[in-house]
């Protein structure tokens, strides 16, 4: 019986000038997000840190411009709710 293919993630091969365009959007819409929720649920950066297990350093550098590993975006992004979704758009006729 043929294995399953998982049609959910699609390996993609950027550039690296667009690779790093992409990278710095995307922290740009975590720090947004976080900032945003942190915010409206009068979050302290303790409280996110102990919510999360990213210690609070790494959060304060992120929230003021700085880079976070690919796991620390991925618990920031369960953290506010959100997901990564690529849009495709399809040309009909």
């Amino acid at each position: 019986m043929a294995k399953a293919r998982n049609t959910d993630f699609v390996e993609r091969t950027y550039s690296p000038a667009v690779a790093e365009s992409l990278g710095e959007r995307l922290r740009d819409m975590i720090r947004d997000a976080l900032a945003s929720v942190m915010d409206e649920r009068d979050l302290s950066q303790q409280h996110v840190a102990r919510s999360t297990t990213i210690p609070q350093p790494v959060l304060c550098r992120f929230l003021n411009g700085g880079s976070i590993k690919v796991e620390t975006a991925g618990i920031l992004l369960d953290y506010v709710g959100l997901d990564i979704v690529e849009k495709t758009k399809i040309k009909l006729g």
